[in-house]
């Protein structure tokens, strides 16, 4: 629910009944702590506390109603309470506890922190990992720099930026996508969604091609009046 309410606001999708639905779920989820009691099978898309507080409290914002005003605040309130006090040290936590704190007004000061430790996860050739023990791939390293582009703490012509611009220009698959080995437990039939690798690994690697391409997409210069 949350990611779908993500890609519509991106879409610029109107307020409608359908999103109504949406966004009172989602407020419903809301745990006293500020967060969203989060799913872990098939990581990293279903997987971490940061991760889904911040997709939900984006998806709210973006398309609860008017009259809603006053518990919407409330909701955000506690979820940047949440990511502020929360600690982990898995990247993706990190990075959507980046984006949630965006999302939610933090200060540059209150992101500072966060910004920094993902930017020292940062390998030497320019790319991120899903986890310390994991070479670096397209969906760590396009939704890292996405995040510290978001959240204002990195600038595409800075040299940590440009490393990872490059570094996914330089693993981009000949087929346009960004291929990456899955880590999720299989828990239904496999099916050809005829997205390459066409095989198990296709659904991170289309996921992945779609932070990679969100990364590409803030390294490019800003249109002329």
């Amino acid at each position: 629910m949350a990611y779908a309410l993500l890609q519509l606001h991106a879409d610029r999708y109107p307020q409608d009944a359908n999103t109504d639905i949406a966004v009172d779920y989602l407020m419903g989820q809301q745990q006293p702590d500020g967060s969203f009691g989060a799913e872990y099978g098939r990581p990293p898309i279903e997987a971490g506390e940061a991760h889904l507080a911040a997709l939900s409290i984006h998806g709210i914002q973006a398309f609860a109603s008017p009259a809603k005003t006053q518990q919407v605040n409330a909701e955000v309130t506690r979820t940047k309470k949440f990511l502020l006090d929360y600690h982990s040290d898995v990247p993706q936590e990190l990075v959507f506890q980046l984006l949630g704190l965006q999302w939610c007004g933090a200060t540059s000061a209150e992101k500072e922190k966060l910004s920094s430790r993902l930017l020292t996860l940062q390998h030497p050739d320019g790319s991120w990992s899903q986890l310390a023990s994991m070479s670096g791939d397209a969906y760590a390293t396009g939704e890292t720099l996405y995040a510290l582009a978001e959240s204002g703490m990195l600038k595409p012509d800075d040299d940590a930026f440009q490393k990872g611009i490059a570094w996914l220009l330089r693993t981009q698959d000949p087929s346009g996508a960004w291929i990456v080995q899955t880590r999720a437990y299989p828990i239904q039939p496999f099916f050809n969604s005829d997205f390459p690798p066409y095989d198990e690994n296709q659904f991170i690697s289309a996921a992945a091609t779609n932070w990679a391409s969100l990364a590409l997409l803030d390294a490019l210069p800003a249109p002329t009046p």
